[in-house]
């Protein structure tokens, strides 16, 4: 009887996937009791602030994490040291950077919001999260990818374990629900670390900074976060620019396009380390390698896409009727998840053939179409500005992107010959 035997790509893809469809369910029933308990206009208040806490999120610890991954990809050697100086960055970056998005999130959003709220979501995803985070990509780079996993749905567990504290106590007031999240989050995170320390590795902490390329973690967290502020942008805007309740049924219908991408991303993350290693070899092995990985994506997400406006007549019944208006939200988001596959690899393609000075202009240019698109049209048609926004800024940055690797691929060419 033959056996069949996979390779690492797909023995990794298919724990993930595994994985990530554990993580996907307990994010859904997440999302599901929060929206029922909260409401939209509670809903909005939540996700308002979780959106400008986000924007700093990328920059605790100054992308220490995707340079543990790639370095740990090339060297396994040096994890202890390259963990150990990233749990290092991330408590020496994060208490600034919580002052700063509680300044921020204070002076943007509208009064209504309480300061507690921003307090405790703050400190969950600026200070639990990222060590989280560090500990899951640590395993990641010895591509134990179950561990990674595992560790990612803690986290979700115990918030959906802590909300049903929260739905019994009696209490409805979202900043309540902060402390519970944040409660969670500290679980979570001494979990993460205990596992780390006892089943795969212990960090060194005696070569903070005598590794090689300590500096080229600046990018990544810029690179990052300008992502995460393009990401975000449209329920800032609209937080801003228009009420709560829209946030609300507006950040509904998203999460959905957010299940949609939890597989694709799965996919990718069992792919990071394979795209640096190609990516040491050149642009045409990169290329070979996503041509290789990214059809099955762009097929799942157009088909899933396309099945988006059926959902939509459900949706008052699944998030309660204060969300009837997210149905028409989805209407607007039917080829969004192909458009965020192309990105995606477009920027891995980026990050492995060390481009990431290009990812950063390209990702200002697309933050500024966003906010300029945005601020017009938001005002006079509210959500479907930001979505027209959205659209604009993922096309933009796709095709820059695209253009400015293979002209500096061909530059790099060039120079070499002469």
């Amino acid at each position: 009887m033959k056996i069949i035997s996979l390779g690492p790509l797909a023995k990794n893809t298919l724990l993930t996937t595994a994985g990530i469809g554990m993580r996907t369910l307990l994010q859904i029933a997440l999302f599901l009791s929060v929206t029922r308990t909260l409401g939209a206009n509670g809903y909005g208040e939540f996700i308002s602030v979780l959106a400008i806490v986000g924007w700093f999120m990328p920059l605790v610890g100054v992308g220490c994490n995707a340079i543990m991954v790639r370095e740990a990809g090339k060297d396994s050697q040096l994890l202890p040291q390259l963990l150990g100086r990233s749990l290092v960055l991330i408590i020496a970056t994060s208490f600034p950077l919580i002052a700063l998005a509680i300044i921020t999130a204070y002076l943007i959003l509208p009064p209504e919001i309480n300061l507690v709220l921003i307090l405790t979501l703050s400190l969950s995803e600026l200070f639990c999260f990222p060590l989280v985070e560090t500990c899951s990509r640590a395993f990641q780079a010895k591509e134990r990818m179950m561990g990674m996993v595992l560790l990612s749905s803690s986290l979700v567990a115990l918030r959906l374990v802590s909300f049903g504290g929260f739905f019994f106590s009696g209490k409805d007031e979202v900043y309540i629900w902060g402390f519970y999240y944040l409660g969670a989050s500290i679980i979570s995170t001494l979990i993460s670390l205990g596992a780390t320390f006892v089943f795969l590795v212990f960090p060194d902490f005696t070569h903070l900074f005598t590794l090689n390329k300590i500096g080229s973690g600046k990018h990544f967290a810029l690179i990052a976060s300008l992502g995460k502020i393009n990401g975000e942008l449209d329920k800032s805007m609209l937080a801003r620019l228009d009420t709560l309740y829209t946030v609300g049924f507006y950040s509904a219908a998203l999460r959905f396009i957010d299940i949609i991408m939890l597989p694709v991303m799965g996919l990718l993350e069992s792919s990071i380390v394979r795209f640096f290693r190609e990516g040491g070899k050149g642009l045409a092995h990169v290329v070979k390698l996503t041509k290789k990985i990214i059809t099955l994506p762009l097929l799942f997400t157009l088909f899933a896409g396309l099945l988006l406006p059926m959902i939509g007549d459900v949706l008052p019944f699944i998030l309660g009727p204060s969300f009837k208006d997210s149905s028409l939200v989805l209407n607007w988001l039917v080829f969004l998840p192909v458009l965020l596959v192309l990105r995606h690899f477009v920027i891995w393609v980026a990050y492995a053939t060390q481009h990431e000075n290009l990812t950063t202009y390209v990702y200002l240019l697309a933050i500024s179409v966003n906010i300029g698109v945005g601020i017009n049209l938001v005002p006079k048609i509210s959500w479907e500005g930001t979505i027209i926004a959205v659209y604009a800024s993922e096309i933009t940055m796709i095709i820059f992107l695209t253009f400015s690797v293979l002209l500096a691929e061909s530059l790099k060419k060039k120079c070499h010959i002469s």
